[in-house]
């Protein structure tokens, strides 16, 4: 019983990454029937609610997130997604004043490429500051929509500073890997393709 509102969150997120909003959002709030305040449950069905074009009920999830959590920068990022305009970036981005600012926006685009919406990452990664794992990631997620501007945003990547550059996600590994390929530690760009 004690795992049973995390089961069903995995559940909803495995759904919404397949593409099936609707079967998603079934499992995501019987997770919320079992644990009400599972954040992570109401970020997932606050994104499968905006991409079911529903943005009255996504809005609502939004407000209980910010209820219990008034920090949350992955529902202020929701936010602007809903109603995408230079203000609400400007707000979601004013409240992220910690020490390592990339860290919050990487850890969001992980949100977003763990359910399979690398477009989401995107936007979110175009909006980081400057940091060489945030351009690699950018780069990385651009390599199949994007070549010529994923090898921009590579090169831009290998001339940032790796000062105090430390590198800790898992997920991160094959970003990496495919840089290193692209983009040897030689400095010469690779021929081979992406």
């Amino acid at each position: 019983m004690k795992y049973r509102s995390s089961a069903y969150c995995q559940l909803g997120e495995i759904y919404l990454m397949e593409g099936n909003s609707g079967r998603a959002l079934e499992f995501l709030r019987r997770a919320l029937d079992y644990d009400a305040n599972n954040i992570k449950a109401q970020q997932v069905l606050s994104t499968a609610y905006r991409l079911l074009k529903n943005p009255a009920k996504a809005k609502e999830t939004l407000g209980r997130i910010l209820e219990i959590d008034p920090l949350n920068h992955l529902a202020r990022f929701e936010q602007y997604l809903l109603e995408p305009g230079a203000q609400k970036l400007g707000e979601f981005k004013s409240l992220i004043r910690n020490e390592i600012p990339h860290e919050s926006y990487l850890e969001i685009a992980m949100h977003y490429v763990n359910l399979a919406l690398a477009d989401d990452a995107l936007r979110l990664l175009e909006a980081a500051p400057e940091h060489p794992t945030v351009r690699y990631w950018q780069a990385y997620l651009l390599r199949e929509k994007s070549p010529e501007r994923s090898r921009e945003v590579l090169k831009k990547a290998a001339a940032l500073s790796p000062y105090l550059v430390f590198p800790f996600r898992e997920e991160s590994i094959p970003v990496f890997q495919w840089a290193d390929k692209r983009f040897p530690a030689t400095g010469k760009q690779s021929t081979t393709s992406a």
